[in-house]
Parts: structure tokens; C-alpha cells; sequence
């Protein structure tokens, strides 16, 4: 995890994050639908470029997350530009940042598509992604906001359901369909 703080809130699984960067996985994990209950705050502390050297304010889903090199994304933008990042990062042999950096990214194209409601300070949403077979459906607040076809590549790996938020303060929950035991795991990028 990238410098700036995550910690719970109260006595429920609610988090806070106010982070450049910030990723986690449910280790252990192997649910094919998660969901992230969140509260968007505003822009984070201090402000981490990604590695391409953007600066973007988001917060989303990871999917079959085998490791950072190896994962599917769904992510809602909060700036410079709203919207709905749907992608599938994949890098054979490669498992840590330093390996692969920003490369191997399939941003997927939709097959059917709605707008998402805007991110607005203190407002909560909820964001909501389900694979079955090569069919993605993405949920924004109970509707559907994007349907599309995942690639087989994105079946060359495995791995839990996670959280990645970038450039933000989000109090937030992360809950899968079929949870097994699991913990709480923040790799370093």
C-alpha cells in the first residue's frame, strides 16, 4: 500500500482511506461477484501519479486478482474525467509492480451501457461487478451500467476480490457473494 492512512471505523468493516494510492485483497477469496459500498469524501492528502503519470482521482473493484500484475479492474473516475474504467491487466511471468509497471492493460469496450450518477462529496454509492462465464455486468447504485465480454486472457490467472482507490478519501466496504474465511491483505506496489 502506498503512503496515507486506512483504518476501520467503529466497530463494523467499514474503512477509511485517504491515500495516493491504495490497493487490498480478500485473501482467500475466490468470489466471482463483489461489491463496494462507498462514501466518497473529496480529494486525498497528498496526490500519487499512476504509473503512466496521470493523475486520477478513483475508486473500484479488483477481480480475480492473482497479484498487481495479473487482475481485472472496474473503476469509478472521479477526475479528471467521470465515468466507468473497465479493464483486464495481464502480464505472463510478471507478479509485482517493478515487473510490469503499467503495462498489459485491455481496456474493454461495453456492450451495452448507461451513465453512472456522479461522485459527489458525502454522497454513498454503490458500486457492484458480477462475472459469469466471459459476461461482465457492472451495477452502479442497483442499475446496470455496463455489460460486456471479459477475454480469455483475463482467464490465465486467478486470485480474490479487492479494493483499489487512487488520489482519494473514501470511507468504504468490500463484500463478496460466497466469502470463505479471509483476511485482510495490502500488497506493495
Amino acid at each position: 500500500m502506498s503512503a496515507g492512512r486506512v483504518t476501520a471505523a467503529g466497530a463494523t468493516s467499514r474503512l477509511h482511506v485517504d491515500a495516493g494510492g491504495m490497493r487490498a485483497v480478500l485473501a482467500g477469496d475466490d468470489s466471482a461477484v463483489a461489491e463496494l459500498d462507498f462514501t466518497y469524501r473529496g480529494p486525498s492528502a497528498q496526490t500519487t501519479a499512476l504509473a503512466n503519470g496521470e493523475i486520477r482521482r478513483q475508486i473500484g473493484l479488483k477481480l480475480r486478482a492473482a497479484d498487481t500484475c495479473n487482475v481485472v479492474y472496474v473503476m469509478w473516475h472521479a477526475a479528471p474525467t467521470e465515468g466507468l474504467g473497465v479493464s483486464v491487466k495481464v502480464n505472463a511471468g510478471k507478479s509485482t509492480h517493478e515487473e510490469c509497471g503499467d503495462h498489459g492493460y485491455l481496456n474493454l469496450r461495453s456492450t451495452s451501457s448507461a451513465p453512472l450518477p456522479r461522485l459527489r462529496p458525502d454522497e454513498r454509492h454503490v458500486l457492484r461487478a458480477e462475472l459469469e462465464g466471459t459476461t461482465l455486468r457492472v451495477l452502479a447504485d442497483g442499475a446496470v451500467v455496463w455489460t460486456g465480454q471479459v477475454p480469455a486472457e483475463a482467464f490465465t490467472f486467478n486470485g480474490p476480490a479487492g479494493v483499489r482507490s487512487d488520489n482519494g478519501i473514501y470511507d468504504f466496504e468490500l463484500r463478496v457473494l460466497r466469502p470463505r474465511a479471509t483476511t485482510a491483505h495490502c500488497p506493495r506496489r
